[in-house]
């Protein structure tokens, strides 16, 4: 893959990122009305986030010693793509 292929990958990567925890605090009075939760569950989802991405980051540098930086780089990216993929097309 080309260099700058893959840095457009890594970079849209990161904007999703900061797109998504950019978004949830405002949303969070709509979670506590629509699923009808305490504001302290709501925060959950906060360090729900924070800690997931705590836990990725700690076992992406194990994976990325082993396989290499840029094959996980690129398959986090497509990941984390069919993961907000699946959050746009649920109906719920």
């Amino acid at each position: 893959m080309r260099r700058k292929t893959l840095s457009n990958i890594i970079y849209m990567g990161y904007f999703l990122i900061g797109i998504v925890s950019f978004i949830i605090s405002p949303t969070l009075p709509l979670i506590i009305k629509d699923f009808q939760i305490s504001v302290s569950m709501a925060g959950l989802v906060f360090t729900g986030s924070s800690l997931g991405g705590f836990l990725g980051a700690v076992a992406g540098g194990f994976l990325s010693d082993i396989f290499g930086r840029k094959p996980l780089i690129v398959i986090g990216c497509m990941l984390q793509f069919l993961g907000f993929y699946g959050a746009t097309i649920t109906n719920i």
